[in-house]
């Protein structure tokens, strides 16, 4: 690549290099036509120039018409042998021939100087010239590059976009399975009190059914006494109300400390069926004792 230019830089040298190349030309094709017309002038013949006033005065042209028509018998009389056609070729190339030298002979040769200016001029019009062609070429391979590069990229950027859109699925799912063994582990826990809440329903809605027929039967029963009145139906509700979330709580606390129950349960029958084993071999130690104090 060639370095950058300005403008103004590259007109001046463009105006430059015409210049110099019309000056060149100038020069040449006056040194050309110097020798061409001096060659001319000397060369011409006297008896081919055109024929002057005193020539064609009368009295001349009637001496020059009895001279022609005296050497006509003349030429007439002599025999001259005929020419062959390989003569005739060789006179005409012979005369091309001469024809060619004479036209290299009258040219004048141009001034080293020029010449070498010349010369300079069509070295520096031929590295314009490959410094162009290389920069087209640089340019086009520059594109095509350019080109290619941009649909790698779109490719890879596609292939990611994919790879990407796979892993959002694949942790989706995960993410569902996780979740249904999870459900899963929850309901594998409630299921067996779900069953077994099937067959207790029927009893649990008859139980409530005759708690709720007595305490009605209870409030109305009751006592009234020292003036006491069931006015105030508000206030019993909200003591109601109270018990209920009291009995909620102990039903919380209780069904907490189940567990714990439970294991602390086991534990005191692990530990007591250990302090049997313990006494019984104590029993057996005791015997065995016994017997060998005997025996001794």
């Amino acid at each position: 690549m060639i370095p950058a230019r300005n403008s103004a830089s590259r007109s001046h040298e463009v105006n430059n290099v015409r210049s110099k190349e019309a000056f060149a030309r100038f020069l040449e094709q006056r040194e050309r036509g110097s020798p061409r017309s001096y060659t001319s002038s000397k060369g011409a013949k006297p008896g081919a120039s055109s024929p002057s006033a005193w020539a064609l005065s009368p009295g001349r042209v009637s001496t020059m018409k009895t001279s022609s028509s005296s050497s006509a018998p003349a030429t007439s009389m002599c025999h001259t042998p005929p020419e062959s056609p390989v003569s005739n070729a060789k006179m005409r190339s012979g005369g091309a021939v001469a024809g060619v030298l004479k036209y290299f002979k009258a040219q004048k040769k141009i001034s080293p100087v020029q010449e070498e200016r010349y010369h300079r001029f069509r070295m520096l019009h031929n590295r314009l010239i490959q410094l162009r062609f290389i920069n087209a070429r640089a340019e086009a391979s520059m594109a095509n590059l350019k080109v290619n590069v941009e649909d790698q990229l779109f490719w890879v950027w596609l292939r990611i976009y994919k790879m990407r859109k796979y892993v959002v699925e694949n942790l989706i799912e995960v993410q569902r399975l996780r979740q249904e063994i999870k459900l899963s582990q929850v309901l594998s826990l409630q299921r067996p009190l779900l069953n077994e809440w099937s067959k207790l329903d029927a009893k649990n809605c008859e139980a409530l059914s005759k708690l709720t027929r007595k305490l009605h039967a209870l409030s109305v029963r009751v006592l009234l006494l020292h003036g006491a009145t069931v006015v105030d139906v508000v206030s019993i509700h909200e003591e109601m109300v109270g018990a209920i979330e009291v009995m909620d709580e102990i039903e919380d606390i209780v069904i907490k400390f189940l567990p714990r129950a439970k294991e602390s349960s086991l534990k005191v029958h692990f530990l007591q069926k250990i302090e049997e084993q313990r006494k019984h071999l104590q029993q057996i130690d005791n015997s065995s004792f016994s017997g060998i104090s005997m025996c001794t």
